[in-house]
């Protein structure tokens, strides 16, 4: 991506986030990025094609860019790597230069829009789910046969649990205003499920 381009970008998300798509018009648009008209269409020819951008790019620095790097030996590790790998590699840093710690309403705001105005971008969510929960169950399924934990639930619930505790803990930190703490809490919280596992 040329620096142009990933400027274009930083802009838009400022502006998209603190206005909402529907409130952006392309001449903010070329206006805010301080760069000619041609030079702004050169890369972008919509404001849904700058939006679709924004979206993607942040969507892409929240995840994690492959389940593989996780521990595949321990449901504790594996974790506890998910939480370091937060930390440390989605420090790449989304759109606007900011740490993930600067999620906040906005961007719920901003992925609810893309999910009306991006005609694929529920089927992108859908296939990340599936692969989060797949690495889940991966883990689990190994975590059973090492008898690292001993529950009977199934492999699918246990997943569900901890995704379900983590999207529902960030949720509940955002509106708190205390997102800076979602390492220490997910730790928190995981090593609780972590526990009852090893109890049943």
């Amino acid at each position: 991506m040329t620096e142009t381009k990933e400027h274009i970008i930083k802009v838009a998300t400022v502006l998209f986030l603190g206005r909402g798509f529907k409130e952006v018009t392309m001449k903010q648009l070329v206006e805010s990025a301080g760069i000619s008209k041609g030079a702004f269409y050169h890369y972008f020819t919509s404001k849904e094609q700058v939006f679709e951008e924004v979206v993607m790019s942040f969507f892409n620095s929240m995840k994690i860019d492959d389940y593989d790097d996780l521990s595949t030996t321990s449901l504790k590790e594996f974790y506890t790597n998910w939480v370091r790998n937060i930390s440390e590699g989605n420090n790449k840093k989304g759109p606007g230069d900011k740490d993930n710690t600067d999620f906040n309403q906005n961007h719920y705001y901003l992925i609810f829009d893309a999910l009306r105005l991006i005609p694929n971008f529920q089927k992108v969510i859908d296939e990340e789910i599936n692969k989060e929960t797949e690495a889940w169950v991966k883990i689990i399924d190994i975590s059973k046969s090492n008898n690292e934990i001993t529950s009977t639930l199934k492999s699918t619930d246990i997943a569900k649990l901890f995704m379900y505790l983590s999207d529902g803990l960030t949720t509940n930190l955002m509106f708190l205003n205390k997102i800076s703490t979602i390492r220490i809490e997910s730790l928190k919280v995981w090593d609780n499920i972590y526990s009852l596992l090893r109890k049943n």
